[in-house]
């Protein structure tokens, strides 16, 4: 929202917590219909945080290529993959002075313990890993939404020119916008997951 409306950010405490996935929209709203409704899907997809998410293979595409499932934009971040939500939730502070203007010592309680840290390290490492290996598979998925020749579309971008004032503008660019090894040069990796972020 910063990028695109003026906002002072100092005004504000920008609060983030570990994304547990998303549901294409049909699956999404069978979900909610055969759940009763979206507090009792939301209270499902925090018992499950613990082993990294309920029903992984059905998330939307774009899911299952993700490498930041942790999210860490913000000057708190909420830490749940991996974590027993209902008795224990990790609160990562980007600052120092924030957590002490706060008094978050106070609020909180005691400081999360190294084996509590090591299990929402290792929970996102594994998430991140199997995640890693899916790009391919996804993008198989998705052969008859996605140009038959990856290479011909880096090729248009490049003439297209290096200003990319289309990919400034765009709210899933911003988030995960294309790596470039040269300028204007798109990594052929970088761009198929950015496809598939439009596509799922």
């Amino acid at each position: 929202m910063a990028k695109y409306v003026p906002i002072a950010l100092g005004r504000f405490l920008s609060i983030s917590a570990d994304c547990l996935g998303t549901y294409p929209a049909d699956e999404h709203q069978w979900r909610l219909e055969r759940k009763g409704g979206g507090a009792r899907l939301s209270k499902e997809a925090q018992e499950f945080a613990r082993c990294g998410g309920i029903g992984v293979y059905r998330h939307r595409r774009t899911c299952h290529v993700c490498q930041h499932p942790d999210v860490q934009v913000a000057e708190i971040n909420l830490a749940i993959h991996g974590m027993p939500v209902r008795n224990l939730i990790l609160v990562q502070v980007r600052d120092q002075a924030i957590a002490e203007r706060l008094q978050l010592a106070t609020l909180l309680g005691e400081e999360a313990e190294g084996r509590q840290i090591d299990v929402h390290t290792y929970t996102l490492a594994t998430l991140v890993e199997r995640n890693s290996r899916s790009p391919e598979w996804v993008i198989h998925g998705l052969a008859d939404l996605l140009p038959a020749n990856l290479e011909a579309l880096i090729d248009e971008l490049v003439r297209c020119g290096g200003g990319c004032e289309c990919m400034e503008s765009c709210p899933i660019c911003a988030a995960a916008s294309p790596r470039q090894d040269q300028p204007g040069r798109y990594l052929r990796e970088g761009l198929a997951r950015w496809l598939v972020s439009y596509t799922g």
